[in-house]
């Protein structure tokens, strides 16, 4: 003030100064103005408002668009999750046509109000299940068929509503909608307080100046500030301090001879600041504002000096206010005022306080109540004793409204949300009882499954029984003297048994699978003596049907490898004992070979081929179904379950691998399975060759075979023994290398010879070459279908070595051995038989002994008898365990056949007394030979004490060679003598 004194006070005696004055006076109405003026905050906090809901409304579409898709997602996925439910549920009581259950389980699952329409039909149609409450709107449908081991029990049509959907993503728009508030709120209260803590050091800096030069201190320098525009201002201010610093100078003495005029004008200055304060520019300014402005005096008991003309909009109007006849705490509604008036009174107690604002309701002319936001500056005098409040009421009643709507919603929302939870939980609650009611179901089956399975096995072990005493005795038949019809009868009976019992062995195989007591060993084996084995037992079925059986075995494929042999050899008898069966003439192949193999495992496949009638590929999904066949009339021609390749199919599946069939009809089928197998560690591959046989590799050695895989599987296997193969399919061909290599000087050492060449039989070719005055001397080994070829060759002693087809590996490396090592060590009068005649002279050469029988059955008794003692074995038998003890305590016997199941005393408790007893024949071998043939039999046995275990039906030759080896051990051990075996 000091300084607009200096600045006005030579207006009185000159024009310059009056120019001066009036640009004071111009400056002074523009400052007052000012506060009026958008300001910077404020320019920034509404720009960042806007920008805030572009982008909240941008977020709230774009995340309203994902939560559609994800609630679209989640609510097909809940139906997925109920179809699989109910698929679940409801399998055993539909299979089991249970309406109660059917009924108990919808009735639970239709509580759940998303679910607008249920429907259970069986496979005729019928509605075992409805259930209809469809409202308008949107839905998701479902329908799905409800299967049993393969087999439709009944479909389900399921309709969910999708109004969950929608509130679930309104619920969280809402959320959205309230966060989005808070953050605009906080940015634009973060953003008025950043632009003054960024702009309030600088104002400071430039107020403190203006202040200091104001108080005439012309010397004070500004600080500079980072903001351009603020230091353009302080630039400016600068420039005109140093005006007004060389004025001063010609102003000192003017101010000494004006200074009463100045005194004049200030009182004429305070008055016409008074009249401003009145004009009708300022009043025009205020009444524009919306807001309601106010001047009351302190302590005048809020009597109003002013009051613009904007307070009409409470009602009341200016002269009112002002006369008195309405006191401003009259228009306070009466519940706010002791709160307004002690705010007031404690803001008035704080000297540093200059201003405060308050929140509180208006009551209006007509009575109507308002929510206003007062904002009040206190006016102090020199002496800082409050004598004004000065300030503006803005009415706010419609954001106040729109808060309480929102508090509202947020509250209904919040009573919506615990409400839906209550029944989230009530419906949690009654699905949880829901699937215990299943489980319980489900243990109810489990058990129900439990018993079949034992129910099988227990009617399997009696049915095995008889058919032992039934395929023994007949077997024993049919080594007598037999007339033709009687030899046919029996022939019969003796197929028929063994159909019956490979029946039995199906159905007994499949109830291990579907009990779930079927285990798959890890055990070492060799898969080319494994699959030679395998084909023993297919030889003669496919030698009765004239069929080439072929098994080739790819020389990549290891030898030594881990798995469980007796499941592999199970699958490829299902599969080739099915292709000979289909087919009436031609061939059954089987092929081992490499799919990949890897440092510690390999993955093969095995395949059987065969030249049968086919299958048409409509019905190929049928072959591994239970009890399926091609067609009807397949079963009545050629018999059987149809268990066989769904065994198959179950068996490949627990051991991890993948099986099939490639067929065309009238061109055969090929049944495939691969499996993965790991090797055996530290086994290297070696021939299989027996003994210390020498001699083999470098030999010369003819082939002559009419099929090319045969030929393959020769050559292959000769290489493989480094030997010199030369494999031809005609007997022309095959005597003509023959010729020419003894004209060469490098004649063969040895000729093998198929006994079905086309062109003449491999019998002549023999006779041929035995006859040729050079060729005559030649080894040769004859490939005969079956054993009777041998057996005829034998008493003619035609040939060096007969083998059986189809050619086995290890059979063909030792005959090889063993004729190369008689002609390298003895001349050629001295040859020793064949090997296979050498077996059957080695096998009646075996040491007998004594043994005790114990079993129930007489028929099993007369079969055990007989095939033993024609063996050469001392046999006596017993009718249950505890005779078996009392014998074996008077008679020394050298092992003991012990049924399971006997009277009185059973199998295992005599072996457990047996291995008690105090004497030398405490440790004699005890093999368990039992109709029991259940996963774990065997293993129960060995635990009781028994050293091996043979299912019945017994077949003779098992019998006598396990029979030959336990007896030769025990005396070996307890009487030094040396058994061969």
């Amino acid at each position: 003030m000091k300084l607009l004194n200096k600045l006005t006070s030579p207006a009185v005696s000159s024009d310059t100064p009056r120019i001066h004055r009036m640009q004071d006076s111009n400056a002074s109405h523009r400052s007052f103005r000012l506060p009026w003026r958008r300001s910077l905050s404020r320019d920034i906090i509404l720009s960042l408002s806007i920008v805030v809901i572009i982008t909240a409304s941008i977020y709230m579409f774009v995340t309203y668009s994902i939560l559609s898709r994800q609630a679209q997602h989640q609510f097909e996925g809940k139906a997925d999750e109920y179809i699989t439910f109910l698929q679940k549920s409801l399998e055993i009581p539909l299979w089991n046509m249970d309406e109660a259950s059917i009924q108990k389980v919808c009735n639970s699952f239709v509580r759940n109000d998303t679910v607008s329409l249920l429907k259970i039909t069986d496979t005729t149609e019928r509605l075992s299940f409805s259930y209809e409450n469809e409202s308008p709107g949107d839905h998701i449908r479902r329908n799905a068929m409800i299967e049993h081991n393969g087999i439709k029990v009944g479909t389900i049509h399921l309709n969910l509503e999708a109004r969950m959907k929608y509130e679930r993503i309104r619920q969280t728009l809402w959320t959205i909608i309230a966060t989005m508030l808070v953050m605009l709120l906080s940015l634009t209260t973060g953003a008025g307080l950043a632009t003054r803590f960024f702009l309030k050091n600088p104002l400071s800096h430039l107020i403190h100046g203006i202040e200091r030069i104001a108080a005439g201190d012309y010397d004070h320098q500004f600080k500079s500030a980072p903001q351009k525009e603020i230091a353009s201002i302080i630039s400016k201010f600068e420039m005109m301090v140093e005006q007004i610093k060389s004025r001063e100078v010609s102003l000192t003495e003017m101010n000494k001879q004006l200074h009463h005029e100045v005194l004049e004008r200030k009182e004429t200055e305070i008055a016409l600041r008074k009249a401003f304060l009145k004009s009708e520019t300022l009043e025009r300014i205020v009444n524009r504002s919306p807001a309601v402005a106010f001047s009351w005096r302190a302590g005048s008991d809020w009597l109003v000096e002013f009051a613009s003309d904007n307070v009409r909009q409470f009602g009341y109007s200016p002269e009112d206010i002002l006369s008195g006849r309405i006191k401003y705490s009259n228009i306070i509604h009466p519940d706010d005022l002791d709160r307004v008036d002690a705010e007031v009174r404690e803001y008035s107690r704080m000297p540093d306080m200059d201003s405060f604002t308050q929140e509180y309701r208006i009551v209006t002319a007509d009575d109507r109540v308002l929510w206003t936001d007062d904002r009040t500056w206190i006016i102090r005098d020199d002496q800082g004793r409050i004598t004004h409040f000065q300030g503006v009421v803005l009415d706010r009643t419609q954001q106040h409204i729109a808060e309480e709507r929102v508090h509202k919603l947020n509250e209904e929302l919040e009573d919506r949300v615990a409400r839906r939870t209550q029944e989230v939980e009530n419906a949690n609650r009654e699905l949880a009882a829901t699937v215990e009611q299943v489980r319980e179901l489900a243990a109810k089956a489990d058990a129900a499954n439990a018993s079949k399975s034992e129910f099988l096995a227990n009617m399997s072990h009696e049915i095995r029984t008889p058919m032992n005493g039934i395929i023994g005795m007949t077997g024993l038949l049919l080594d007598t003297e037999l007339d033709d019809e009687q030899q046919e009868y029996t022939d019969t009976v003796q197929s028929s048994a063994e159909n019956l019992l490979s029946i039995i062995n199906d159905i007994l195989d499949f109830s291990k699978i579907e009990a779930g007591k079927l285990i798959i060993e890890t055990l070492d084996f060799n898969l080319p003596v494994t699959l030679e084995e395998t084909l023993e037992l297919l030889s003669f079925k496919a030698h009765e049907k004239e069929l080439e059986l072929i098994c080739y075995i790819d020389p990549k494929v290891p030898a030594h490898l881990k798995g469980d042999p007796g499941r592999l050899r199970q699958i490829i008898l299902n599969l080739a004992n099915n292709a000979i069966k289909f087919t009436g003439k031609g061939e059954v192949v089987i092929q081992a070979e490499v799919l990949m193999e890897k440092d510690n495992k390999v993955h093969l496949q095995v395949k059987v081929t065969d030249t049968g009638m086919g299958i048409p590929p409509d019905r190929q999904n049928l072959l591994f179904k239970t009890f399926s066949q091609v067609d009807s009339s397949t079963t009545r021609k050629f018999g059987g379950t149809g268990l066989g390749l769904a065994i198959s199919k179950r068996l490949v599946e627990l051991m991890g691998g993948d099986i099939g069939v490639d067929s065309r009809v009238g061109e055969g089928a090929t049944f495939w399975f691969s499996l993965w197998f790991e090797k055996q560690e530290g086994v290297e591959a070696q021939p299989p060759e027996v003994g210390p046989f020498t001699g083999i590799p470098g030999k010369r050695i003819l082939a002559v075979d009419d099929h090319v895989l045969n030929r393959n599987m020769l050559e292959n296997y000769l290489t493989k023994w480094n030997c010199e193969p030369t494999v031809v399919s005609q007997t022309k061909d095959a005597l003509a290398e023959m010729i020419s290599a003894d004209e060469n000087g490098a004649p063969f050492d040895l000729v093998i010879i198929d006994s079905s060449l086309p062109d003449m039989g491999g019998s002549t070719l023999g006779d041929v070459i035995r006859e040729h005055k050079v060729l005559r001397f030649t080894p040769r080994i004859l490939l005969t279908p079956g054993m009777r070829a041998i057996a005829d060759g034998a008493k003619r002693s035609d040939f060096d070595a007969y083998l059986t087809k189809p050619i086995k590996q290890r059979q063909l490396y030792n005959a090889l051995a063993m004729i190369f090592n008689n002609t390298e060590t003895k001349p050629e009068s001295a040859k020793n038989p064949s090997p296979s005649i050498r077996r059957i002279d080695m096998a009646t050469e075996q040491k007998r002994g004594r043994i005790l029988l114990a079993e129930d059955n007489t028929a099993n008794q007369l079969v055990a008898l007989n095939i033993l003692r024609k063996s050469g074995y001392t046999v006596d038998a017993v009718g249950d365990g505890r005779e078996a003890v009392q014998a074996l305590e008077e008679v020394p016997y050298d092992l003991v056949l012990m049924d399971v199941q006997m009277p009185v005393m059973d199998g295992y408790q005599a072996t457990r007394h047996i291995r008690q007893l105090d004497s030398l024949y405490c440790a004699i071998p005890i093999i368990a030979m039992t109709a029991s043939a259940m996963t774990g039999d065997r293993e129960k046995c060995i635990e009781a004490g028994m050293d091996d275990y043979l299912p019945k039906p017994v077949d003779p030759k098992h019998l006598v060679q396990m029979v030959g080896k336990w007896v030769g051990r025990y005396r070996t051990d307890h009487a030094g003598a040396t058994p061969i075996i």
